[in-house]
């Protein structure tokens, strides 16, 4: 390489080890928004696109999937040294473009640090709500925390004060209105909800991945600058079965074993479930699917569709059946009715790995950005190396900047 070109190549290495740094530590624009300490100013959309199209730069790398340094120096240097027919005084130019566009991502995440918006906080035993919880808003209504903080007074007892993000009617006039709708208010102006149904609210996917015990789940980035909030943190840690408890575990308790931090646990208990499943009609129902499954996998895919919805015709509850139908509909780019067909599977079973990723597919196909999210974000709990979980949420990853 020119000495020039040598020399820029190694300042755009130490700017991409810091933004890798970065990244990896949770320390971005991404984070910051959807961990609330960081609301919408002007030029926000132009820094996060700069933050997203630096992922994109190296193959591969989201928020969901993080690559090792060794990994982001390798791209580097294999874009550095690529054949091209751009004259060298261009590609320099270029080159030197990207390291002023990493140095000022980088100058932009510092000030962020500096400012203690990846700081976590840490709550008091008299505070009384937590992220996530439905609550009600003295002269508002109803809606869920997204922050709090303790103002630090100097002539009397501080009282912690919460952000809310309200509830707004779905497809009313108040739908678009309300989607930034914040409010910050004292404790004493709140109480739990009596209804603790999940809200609705355009902005809600910025901050939590779901609904589940009456509580919104916070998205990482916020569990992980408010810590003390996050109930699921302090749950126990899943057991590790003996083979013997697996092959006598019933379907309640494999599910439990779906969380075990053994992979081999959690593989086993995928392989027994879905045999239950698929023995839960009888073995004649069973015998049926299994040979218009065969009739759709060798070709005939108009007899084998047809066969699969005599099953579940004939077996409406039948959720092994309803399955390999949404997947022939998915397969035949019905996606709309796909889509059906993987709720009605959930509905019935809601820890069923292939139908939650047949519906966060079909939803990201269909842009149904709320319900691709949910989706996606409940399977990557149940299987986090998911790569259809990891991909869709990098979807709703691009949408967001366009909501944002």
């Amino acid at each position: 390489m020119p000495k020039v070109v040598l020399s820029v190549y190694r300042a755009l290495l130490r700017a991409a080890k810091q933004f890798h740094a970065n990244e990896t530590e949770q320390k971005s624009l991404y984070a910051a928004v959807r961990s609330c300490s960081l609301l919408p100013y002007d030029g926000i959309r132009e820094d996060w696109k700069r933050e997203q199209t630096l992922r994109q730069y190296i193959d591969g790398m989201t928020p969901h999937n993080q690559l090792t340094w060794d990994e982001v120096a390798t791209a580097i240097h294999a874009r550095f040294t690529a054949e091209s027919k751009l004259p060298p005084g261009e590609r320099l130019d270029r080159a030197f473009d990207a390291l002023r566009t990493v140095g000022l991502h980088n100058s932009i995440i510092q000030t962020f640090i500096e400012n203690g918006h990846f700081t976590p906080k840490h709550r008091t035993q008299a505070m009384e709500f937590r992220i996530g919880d439905i609550v009600r808003i003295e002269g508002v209504g109803r809606g869920v925390v997204v922050s709090w903080h303790l103002p630090q007074l100097k002539y009397r007892e501080s009282t912690s004060r919460y952000t809310v993000l309200v509830h707004s009617r779905k497809g009313g006039e108040d739908d678009t209105g309300d989607r930034w709708k914040l409010y910050s208010t004292a404790e004493s102006r709140l109480k739990l909800a009596k209804k603790q149904q999940p809200i609705h609210n355009p902005s809600l996917l910025f901050y939590f991945d779901g609904f589940e015990n009456g509580r919104h789940i916070p998205c990482k980035p916020l569990a992980t600058r408010f810590p003390d909030d996050d109930s699921s943190s302090s749950a126990t840690a899943a057991s590790v079965p003996s083979i013997l408890e697996l092959q006598n575990a019933d379907e309640r308790q494999l599910i439990e074993y779906l969380r075990s931090p053994d992979a081999t646990v959690v593989q086993i208990s995928k392989t027994v479930l879905e045999a239950k499943w698929m023995d839960e009609a009888g073995p004649t129902a069973r015998r049926e699917l299994e040979a218009a499954m065969e009739a759709y996998a060798s070709g005939d895919k108009a007899k084998g569709f047809q066969d699969i919805k005599n099953v579940v015709d004939s077996h409406p509850t039948y959720a092994s059946a309803i399955e390999m139908l949404a997947i022939a509909a998915l397969d035949d780019n019905r996606t709309e009715e796909s889509l059906k067909l993987f709720q009605r599977v959930v509905k019935l079973k809601p820890y069923h790995l292939r139908a939650l990723s047949g519906l966060a597919t079909s939803a990201a196909k269909l842009k149904r950005w709320d319900l691709a999210h949910v989706t996606a974000a409940k399977l990557i709990r149940l299987e986090p190396q998911s790569s259809i979980a990891k991909r869709v949420l990098s979807k709703v990853d691009d949408a967001l900047y366009h909501l944002f």
